[in-house]
């Protein structure tokens, strides 16, 4: 069952993708910025089996990286169907600090995700602004990560799920239009879907780890 729910949005995207190969007025367009996320620790110690352990017995923290991606656009009327692939990266370093269960250290994580989105956008202010295509972008997202480790003092063991999935939002505007009908705009993306990593502190029946970002960044519509 998980397996259907993480590839649904692979299957969406290439039946949409499909559809508009036959079809015309597509819009295309690239994309790139910065971003934070990837995994969603856990931050809730007192929920760890065994002794009590103190609050900052584990601790993660996340640097901004970079994100890029392509997409096709389909409008019906004052909506459009969107779609594409998109690359983030993230840097993140967990820290261990547990005497009670006998963790002590550091592991870094880069984190890389191959995202397939597909969003139905909603247009505003299209009279006042036929240009610019004011949007809110409402769907979901189906991931591929891939997890570089480098682990430093005494860790726990984890395991990486490679598939994951969930809701993403997002909103986008074109102020600048070219003299040869392109336009740059903004947009800004946020997501929140399944668990990509586990170990001691993630363990599959905590509620908070999962997977999730936030990208801000700038697009080029052709």
């Amino acid at each position: 069952m998980k397996n259907k729910f993480y590839l649904l949005p692979a299957i969406l995207t290439f039946l949409f993708l499909a559809s508009c190969a036959v079809t015309k007025d597509l819009k295309y367009s690239v994309q790139g910025g910065i971003n934070i996320g990837g995994i969603t620790e856990n931050t809730d110690m007192s929920i760890i089996p065994g002794d009590p352990v103190e609050v900052d017995a584990f601790t993660g923290a996340t640097q901004t990286g970079f994100n890029a991606g392509m997409r096709a656009t389909k409008s019906f009327g004052r909506t459009q169907l969107e779609s594409g692939i998109d690359y983030m990266l993230n840097n993140q370093s967990f820290r261990y600090n547990d005497p009670v269960n006998d963790f002590s250290g550091k592991r870094d994580l880069a984190v890389s995700q191959f995202m397939v989105p597909l969003t139905w956008n909603i247009l505003f202010l299209k009279n006042y602004l036929p240009r610019q295509e004011l949007k809110v972008k409402i769907g979901f997202a189906g991931q591929y990560n891939i997890l570089s480790v480098n682990d430093n003092g005494k860790l726990p063991d984890y395991s990486v799920n490679p598939f994951s999935a969930g809701a993403t939002i997002g909103f986008a505007v074109y102020p600048v239009q070219l003299s040869s009908g392109s336009k740059i705009g903004i947009f800004a993306e946020g997501y929140r879907g399944s668990r990509i990593y586990e170990d001691f502190y993630n363990q599959q029946g905590f509620e908070i780890p999962g997977s999730s970002f936030a990208k801000f960044g700038i697009s080029f519509q052709f």
